[in-house]
């Protein structure tokens, strides 16, 4: 009986890893060889491994250019580096949601401008106001401790927007709408835990109090959400996933004030 448990668990475990490529391919722009979906909940398990790959860029990208450029143009670049790896992708899905949430007088006016992919007034303001938010909140800080709010952004902001399908149900039939259905709760932990287990060597003490203000935001920005349209979508899930990383900055900003991050430095 223990060799079959075993066996059992050992192909739980292959069959999740195997989708760790498709979480590279489906938040990145780049190219990843990969096997067949069996559930979109195991690809979200790999989420914020999968934000491990822009937030070391970014965090590369700013380290590199304070020897030669100051703060504000370097983190210009390095936000900008990130936005460039993912394709935009989560940003996206925060402006359609500032659109259709703020502009739609009724769900169904709201749930029809989340449909559309233009970007109205709401949804350029935000993204303006976001990227404006997370470069000031980079650039106040040196390199070694940058690199760990960068990190820890990309990886625990995807880690929490996980956990958000796991309060709320589906709005649609789309994209969204097949992880908020088929990611259970150990997918949701295991982007947690393997979240948790990345940022823990860079953040130490501080990941009690930046993972909580991470999950803290995503869930208030979905319970929001929630309210306006009866339930999740994916453009809910991506603005989530913003909003978190921004939280996640800016507790790091405020800590680097304090006293570094960088524990090794």
């Amino acid at each position: 009986m223990r060799c079959i448990a075993w066996r059992s668990g050992g192909s739980v475990v292959r069959d999740r890893l195997r989708h760790l490529p498709v979480a590279v391919a489906f938040l990145t722009r780049i190219p990843v060889r990969h096997g067949a979906i069996t559930s979109w909940g195991h690809v979200a398990a790999w989420f914020a491994v999968a934000g491990l790959i822009p937030g070391s860029i970014s965090a590369a990208v700013y380290a590199g250019l304070l020897q030669l450029l100051a703060p504000l143009p370097s983190a210009v670049l390095a936000v900008g580096a990130g936005v460039a790896v993912t394709g935009a992708f989560h940003h996206d899905g925060l402006a359609d949601s500032m659109d259709g949430l703020v502009g739609g007088w009724t769900r169904e006016q709201r749930l029809e401008i989340l449909k559309d992919s233009r970007h109205g007034t709401y949804g350029v303001m935000v993204l303006v106001v976001q990227v404006a938010a997370q470069v000031s909140l980079v650039s106040s800080m040196d390199a070694g401790d940058a690199a760990v709010a960068l990190i820890a952004a990309h990886v625990l902001g995807r880690a929490a927007s996980v956990v958000l399908t796991q309060v709320g149900e589906s709005a649609s039939d789309g994209l969204g709408g097949h992880y908020v259905r088929d990611v259970t709760g150990t997918d949701a932990a295991l982007a947690v835990v393997s979240g948790t287990l990345l940022c823990a060597p860079l953040l130490g003490g501080w990941l009690a109090v930046v993972l909580p203000a991470a999950v803290a935001t995503a869930l208030l920005f979905g319970w929001w959400a929630m309210r306006k349209i009866g339930g999740l979508v994916g453009d809910v899930l991506g603005g989530a996933e913003q909003v978190a990383e921004t939280a996640v900055l800016a507790c790091c900003a405020a800590i680097a004030g304090a006293g570094a991050i960088a524990w090794w430095m």
